[in-house]
């Protein structure tokens, strides 16, 4: 089964990798600088779920979950 019918139903999913910031030079690359020193500081239940085929984030709940407090040790549910 294909997920989608056609191209035009791909244009979202094509057009991801481009609204993730993974250079310095991107515009959006200051903003989410401070996004991540806030994780530092974040202080609540925090729940990260990742695909383990999605090369865009692969490996990125490692990261994220090293800096946020209380989840270097993670509970890990797999289906």
């Amino acid at each position: 089964m294909r997920l989608f019918s056609n191209e035009k139903y791909q244009a979202g999913a094509s057009v991801f990798q481009l609204l993730v910031t993974t250079t310095a030079d991107n515009p959006s690359s200051e903003y989410n600088c401070q996004i991540w020193q806030n994780l530092n500081n974040f202080n609540r239940p925090f729940l990260t779920l990742f695909s383990d085929s999605d090369s865009t984030t692969n490996g990125l709940d490692k990261v994220i979950q090293s800096m946020i407090p209380d989840t270097s040790t993670p509970n890990n549910y797999s289906n």
